[in-house]
């Protein structure tokens, strides 16, 4: 049997896993399947639902129903992620608004979680009141000419992960790993674990082997810890610039896990990075402007790769929404 993924930029193809067999990989809203097929939907970031509707955002956020009707909207701009909760009632996503700092317009990273039936918003928080409330610095970090006039001058913060807690092995000894609280990342400024409703920090942890705490995609796996990208591995033994899959334990405090091929200079990924653990053996992660990788860690080897899965080359946008999906009850009752 042989998989086949076509992109906009070349068409792929590679063996068949030996174990994995995902019916589709996700890159922001575009699926490729196993026969090699393409198609994409409306919008930026898209989580597709078994009753055939799905989830589109980007330039506002929708649900999208049968025949593309719109069955509701929200407006706002939003980025990075676009995620389900687990029960799949909940939508999780990253936005944004712009606030004047002095003669100054800064972006400001907003927290919200939808009700995946009518979009009303349950919760919402700002980032710079959780930085606040926890005596944090923001970042303040001035944007490039080229990205002031739909960014504004300064950013608040830069976070690039949402998530709802899964349940997990550690949810009875720690309480801030209990299923529902709500797990956010930003470059520089750490993880933070927060209530369901957004509004208390119960957890904050900057990782020391990544420069910078320059990771992306930050999940809390069944065993309870933490895996996430690693864009810049924090190692002085090493010369060139390299980035890494890491696992992390918030009950030791160590890296439990790291990937990173020979030379490690071949992988490198300075901004964005998305990893998603298929099993106890494969771990499959997409890797700024190459693709997406399918790993064995029993036999330390590449089981498939997936170059151009972005589209357009350069646009970030959807590079921590690529993943192994199984849209089969949502292609059978979209008809």
């Amino acid at each position: 049997m042989r998989i086949v993924f076509l992109s906009i930029l070349a068409l792929y193809s590679f063996s068949a896993p030996a174990k994995q067999n995902p019916e589709t990989f996700l890159s922001g809203c575009t699926v490729f399947n196993l026969q090699g097929e393409i198609k994409s939907f409306p919008g930026v970031f898209c989580q597709f639902l078994d009753d055939g509707t799905f989830i589109s955002g980007g330039n506002g956020l929708r649900r999208i129903g049968k025949n593309h009707t719109v069955m509701w909207e929200q407006p706002g701009i939003y980025h990075h992620q676009v995620n389900l909760s687990p029960d799949k009632k909940r939508i999780l996503a990253l936005s944004s608004e712009i606030n004047l700092r002095g003669k100054l317009r800064e972006r400001d990273d907003v927290m919200i979680i939808h009700d995946i039936e009518t979009g009303k918003v349950l919760h919402r928080r700002l980032a710079r009141d959780i930085l606040t409330a926890n005596k944090i610095t923001p970042l303040h970090k001035k944007y490039p000419a080229s990205a002031v006039a739909e960014n504004g001058d300064l950013e608040t913060s830069h976070f690039n992960t949402i998530y709802e807690i899964p349940d997990n092995a550690q949810k009875s000894k720690i309480s801030y790993l209990r299923p529902g609280n709500i797990l956010i990342n930003s470059i520089v400024l750490g993880i933070f674990i927060l209530t369901p409703d957004l509004q208390k920090t119960l957890y904050h942890k900057v990782i020391s082997r990544a420069q910078r705490h320059q990771i992306h995609d930050v999940q809390v796996l069944k065993s309870g810890e933490f895996i996430f990208f690693n864009n810049q591995v924090s190692d002085p033994a090493e010369k060139n610039n390299y980035s890494a899959i890491n696992k992390f334990d918030p009950v030791t405090n160590k890296i439990t896990y790291e990937f990173t091929p020979k030379p490690k200079g071949f992988f490198f990924s300075s901004s964005g990075g998305g990893v998603q653990e298929i099993d106890e053996d494969q771990l499959f992660f997409s890797h700024y402007l190459i693709g997406g990788y399918l790993y064995s860690r029993k036999k330390n080897t590449l089981i498939l790769t997936t170059p151009g899965t972005y589209g357009k080359l350069y646009d970030l946008k959807p590079t921590q929404q690529i993943k192994m999906v199984d849209i089969r009850k949502f292609r059978e009752n979209s008809k």
